[in-house]
């Protein structure tokens, strides 16, 4: 992008800096232009540029000035087609990012915890009015914790914050994707590992401080089978699940010693299946952290780079609520 803007540069000096002849004789030319609230100028003659900055934006050129008399000259004086065509280059070499919806829809088939309460949703009001106009409503209910949803702190903690009192500004930021899918094939009791963690770092850096932690077991493949994604011919009992999780000490070791903003996984719980403690919500939590849990398409998002937007239900005092998750994702920059 740096050569196209050079080559700009230098298309319009020569398209304005030779003199022009004014009662018969050869005058500088000035350039004014305004970025912002400041108006610029810049003196170009024969053999010389005079200018207080080093560079200057040529789309924002407002006019030619000689001898303090100002010539408001349209923009087709300074620029010919390929100019035009050669800046609109250097404006568009960034593709906008790629957007994931790591959501799953709430419906009748959503996966909740074992004696929980299922989404449940009903039209109250469908069809045309008798004045002539279209009306639909309805109302829904469910428990806090099924579908993609945040257990915010005070879930496993009597001192955590309810789903209402986290600020938004923890709830977007970069996150990373640690991959143990290929255990968990092996395994469906899989736990991540401090040297899963370590492995990870060693191939893409340390993870960073308020950093989202996204743990890919590859369950969201099971999705929305309830025996299949639970691990169990008796989904409603939580004793006989299986599927995995992380592990204590990994919990410990993201929490306190990289000092991570919250997880997510794409199973149903932050701990595995046969968990009957829970000490990865009790130690995350009891920080304060919050945890994301069914969340979706992981495969889709690369291990570094992404930046997740996670906004849940705001419910006041909650211990959890659906949320709204999407991952954007840099992309590689068009070429010409």
């Amino acid at each position: 992008m740096m050569v196209y803007r050079f080559l700009v540069s230098i298309l319009i000096l020569l398209n304005i800096s030779r003199p022009r002849p004014i009662h018969g004789r050869d005058e500088p030319a000035i350039i004014s232009w305004r970025e912002g609230s400041k108006k610029h100028a810049l003196s170009l003659s024969e053999g010389s540029v005079q200018q207080g900055r080093s560079h200057f934006d040529a789309r924002s050129v407002l006019s030619v000035r000689k001898h303090g008399k100002i010539a408001r000259t349209p923009l087709a004086a300074f620029f010919n087609i390929p100019i035009l065509i050669l800046w609109l280059l250097t404006s568009c070499t960034t593709a906008p990012p790629r957007i994931v919806d790591l959501t799953y829809p709430f419906d009748e088939q959503t996966v909740y915890w074992p004696k929980n309460k299922h989404f449940h949703r009903q039209d109250t009001a469908r069809g045309m009015t008798t004045n002539g106009y279209w009306y639909a409503s309805g109302t829904f209910s469910a428990s806090e914790h099924g579908g993609t949803h945040l257990d915010a702190p005070v879930h496993f903690s009597s001192s955590g914050m309810s789903l209402d009192e986290i600020s938004v500004k923890s709830l977007l930021g970069p996150a990373i994707v640690l991959d143990i899918h290929e255990a968990c094939q092996e395994n469906a009791d899989y736990e991540l590992t401090v040297q899963d963690i370590h492995n990870w770092e060693q191939q893409y850096g340390l993870i960073e401080r308020n950093d989202l932690v996204l743990l890919r077991t590859g369950w969201g493949a099971y999705w929305p089978d309830p025996q299949q994604y639970l691990g169990s011919t008796t989904p409603d009992n939580s004793l006989t699940l299986h599927f995995p999780g992380f592990s204590a000490e990994a919990m410990t070791f993201l929490v306190h010693e990289r000092q991570i903003r919250g997880v997510g996984i794409d199973t149903a719980s932050m701990d595995p299946g046969q968990s009957k403690d829970f000490q990865a919500h009790q130690i995350l939590t009891k920080a304060n952290r919050y945890g994301i849990e069914n969340v979706a398409y992981l495969d889709q998002v690369p291990p570094r780079g992404a930046t997740v937007y996670a906004l849940p239900i705001k419910i006041k005092g909650g211990t959890g609520g659906p949320v709204r998750m999407i991952a954007l994702i840099p992309q590689q920059p068009w070429t010409f």
